[in-house]
């Protein structure tokens, strides 16, 4: 279901202080400034990890989405999807990761292993559009 900028800015002022300080870090700019030379990320890969980075934090999005939506978001290979997930989880999760659990996010689970009956059903499930996963041979990495 799409949220409304409204419902999305209510969201993120009823979070407690260190998630939205996590959120909105010079830290977590940075950790995303490196994961995009790191995987050589186009900015709009960025984009889109940074938007399910904060859907995760209000709670729309569970984290067993996580890695999925990177993978079919960003057009990446699930392994990559994976890393950058686990990247994210050590980086920028952890600082807040007692306040997130305490949260009331569906499945806030410590990890981002699938479980492969669960995977299945969700990505049947799924709001967000599948797209094959093809190498855009036009896009070339910004430098």
């Amino acid at each position: 279901m799409p949220y409304t900028k409204e419902q999305l800015d209510k969201m993120f002022s009823d979070l407690p202080d260190d998630v939205r300080e996590a959120m909105t870090s010079v830290d977590t700019m940075e950790v995303l400034n490196e994961i995009k030379e790191k995987y050589k990320l186009h900015i709009d890969q960025v984009g889109q990890l940074s938007a399910e980075i904060a859907l995760l934090m209000v709670g729309v999005i569970s984290s067993s989405r996580f890695v999925p939506n990177l993978e079919n978001l960003m057009m990446i290979p699930k392994e990559t999807a994976k890393t950058i997930a686990s990247e994210v989880n050590e980086k920028i999760f952890q600082r807040v990761r007692n306040t997130l659990k305490s949260m009331k996010h569906d499945e806030s689970n410590d990890t981002w292993e699938e479980k492969p009956e669960e995977s299945k059903k969700e990505n049947s499930d799924s709001d967000v559009p599948q797209k094959p996963h093809v190498a855009d041979p036009y896009r070339e990495p910004i430098q």
